[in-house]
C-alpha cells in the first residue's frame, strides 16, 4: 500500500457518513506519519495554492448518487421530500504530488461503491491546488460557441423577437465580435466564419482572455480561470452551461426551419456535434492557439 493509500484508508475509517465535508492537507515526509490540516471551509478549494512542503491534499464530503439520465440531461435534482438516504454517498479523495490519485466512495451502509482513481472537477482542483496539470480537455471549442450562440438566439425568442437568416447569424459569438469591429460580413461568408472562429478560439486562448479580461465573469471569475490549465477550463465551462442537445431541441421547436437548417448546417460545419438530431455530425476538434478577439458571453439569468 502506498502512502496515499495509506492516508485515504486512514480518513476512510475515521470519517461517519455524516460529517461535514472538510479539506485535507499532509505535510512532512510521506509515509512518516506528519502533520495533517484540515479545513471545513470546501470553498477554498477553488483557487488554492498548497505550500510546496505539502505532499498530498484531499476533500472528504457527501453527496448525492444522481441517475445518468439526470445527468445529461441537466434535469433538476428532486425535490428534498423526494431524497432517498440510500442516494447518499461519501466522497474520500486524494492527490500526491507525484501527481497520484486515490478515491474511495461509500454508501450508507458502508459499502464501497467505487474506489481506486478517478476524474472530474474535484480531483482537477486538487491537482491545481498542487500546480499539477490536468488531463487535457477532451474535445475542442466547437460545441461551446454552438451553445453560446443557440442560447443568444433562444434568449432573442424569448424576447418577442423573430429571427430572420441574417439577424440569427449576426448573433454568432464571432459574428458579434466582427461587427463591433465595424466588420459587415456577406451571408454567404457565415459557415467560413464559424469555421475560423472554431480553430482560433482554442480552449487556452480563451482561458487566457477570461483570466485577463473577465468576458465571462458569469461562468467563471477571471481570476479562477487564471488558476485552472486548460483541460480544467474546458471541463469548466461545459459543466456550466447546457448540453449542446438540450438547446438544440429547445432552438428546433421556435425557429423557423428554413432558418433553423441553415443554423443547423453551420455549426456542423465549425465541427460542433448536434447530438441525434442527425446523423452527419461533424468532427472538427482541432484548435490553434493564437491572440483573437474574444467571444461575446450573454450573462444567463
Amino acid at each position: 500500500m502506498t502512502p496515499l493509500e495509506e492516508l485515504l484508508d486512514t480518513l476512510d475509517q475515521a470519517v461517519a457518513p455524516d460529517d461535514p465535508p472538510f479539506l485535507v492537507a499532509a505535510f512532512g515526509a510521506a509515509g512518516d506519519g506528519g502533520v495533517l490540516v484540515t479545513d471545513d471551509d470546501v470553498s477554498r478549494l477553488l483557487g488554492w495554492q498548497v505550500p510546496p512542503e505539502c505532499w498530498a491534499v484531499g476533500l472528504v464530503g457527501g453527496g448525492t448518487r444522481i441517475p445518468l439520465e439526470h445527468h445529461l440531461s441537466r434535469r433538476a435534482p428532486a425535490a428534498p421530500g423526494d431524497d432517498d438516504e440510500s442516494d447518499h454517498m461519501r466522497l474520500c479523495c486524494l492527490v500526491g504530488r507525484d501527481g497520484s490519485v486515490a478515491t474511495v466512495l461509500r454508501s450508507p451502509d458502508g459499502l464501497i461503491a467505487a474506489s481506486g482513481e478517478a476524474e472530474g472537477r474535484v480531483i482537477d482542483a486538487l491537482r491545481r491546488g498542487l500546480g499539477l496539470p490536468t488531463p487535457p480537455a477532451e474535445e475542442g471549442t466547437a460545441d461551446l460557441l454552438a451553445i453560446l450562440w443557440l442560447e443568444d438566439l433562444l434568449a432573442a425568442a424569448d424576447s418577442g423577437t423573430i429571427l430572420g437568416w441574417p439577424a440569427a447569424a449576426g448573433l454568432h459569438p464571432a459574428m458579434r465580435v466582427l461587427a463591433a469591429e465595424g466588420h459587415d460580413i456577406a451571408p454567404e461568408h457565415f459557415t467560413m466564419i464559424a469555421r475560423v472562429a472554431t480553430a482560433a478560439w482554442s480552449w487556452e486562448n480563451l482561458r487566457l482572455q477570461a483570466a485577463q479580461e473577465d468576458w465571462m465573469g458569469h461562468l467563471i471569475p477571471s481570476a479562477l480561470a487564471g488558476w485552472m490549465d486548460e483541460g480544467m477550463f474546458a471541463r469548466w465551462l461545459l459543466g456550466e452551461v447546457p448540453s449542446l442537445e438540450s438547446v438544440t431541441l429547445a432552438a428546433q421547436e421556435i425557429m423557423d426551419p428554413g432558418v433553423w437548417h441553415q443554423i443547423a448546417t453551420v455549426i456542423r460545419a465549425s465541427g460542433a456535434g448536434l447530438g441525434t438530431t442527425d446523423p452527419r455530425d461533424g468532427c472538427l476538434r482541432n484548435a490553434t492557439p493564437g491572440r483573437v478577439p474574444r467571444p461575446r458571453a450573454t450573462p444567463r439569468n
